[in-house]
């Protein structure tokens, strides 16, 4: 999962929110996200995602947490597409 915010807090506010309904979770949701999402924004989703790339992952699907609707989920979906990837390529050629 990833939320894109240049506030790493607004992102991760997003994400828990996006996510918590979905999983039956008894503490701060936010725990989880921090630890498992990719937050903030893209330069740091670009070195949280290279963390996954250098442990192994092959193949990274982003699916975007988000509260906002599907405008900001086609501009999450641009960024992706125009500044995380083209740069993880880079990194990874």
């Amino acid at each position: 999962f990833i939320s894109i915010n240049n506030d790493i807090e607004k992102a991760t506010k997003t994400a828990a929110e996006a996510l918590g309904g979905r999983y039956n979770y008894g503490g701060d949701f936010a725990n989880i996200v921090k630890k498992y999402c990719i937050l903030g924004s893209p330069e740091k989703c670009i070195d949280r995602t290279q963390e996954y790339i250098n442990s192994g992952a092959k193949k990274i699907i982003f699916n975007i947490s988000s509260t906002s609707g599907t405008k900001d989920k086609i501009k999450q979906s641009e960024i992706i597409a125009k500044e995380i990837i083209p740069e993880l390529i880079k990194i990874n050629q």
